[in-house]
């Protein structure tokens, strides 16, 4: 699915999109990634899934908890260690 430039890999609804939109952008700003590389981390993590809906659990998290699994990993523990102790997922 195209949208605003992006190919998503999975379907979604048009709320799903600005919150993967919105993922994207964390990416870029915190962790110094192109747009490219957090669209195909992003596909990468939500290969599988399906379409998302409004009501997709999805939406029980926010951006920067998205954005954290898919680049450092979901088992990273990046919630509670220091940034300089993380190390981000292999890409590609």
């Amino acid at each position: 699915m195209e949208e605003s430039g992006h190919v998503f890999s999975f379907t979604a609804s048009v709320r799903a999109i600005a919150d993967c939109h919105d993922i994207i952008d964390y990416m870029v700003n915190e962790f110094g990634i192109s747009p490219s590389e957090a669209l195909a981390r992003l596909n990468r993590s939500f290969a599988g899934w399906g379409h998302i809906g409004d009501h997709h659990i999805f939406f029980h998290e926010d951006e920067a908890y998205w954005a954290n699994n898919i680049y450092y990993g979901k088992s990273s523990g990046w919630w509670q260690k220091a940034r300089s102790e993380l190390t981000p997922l292999p890409f590609p």
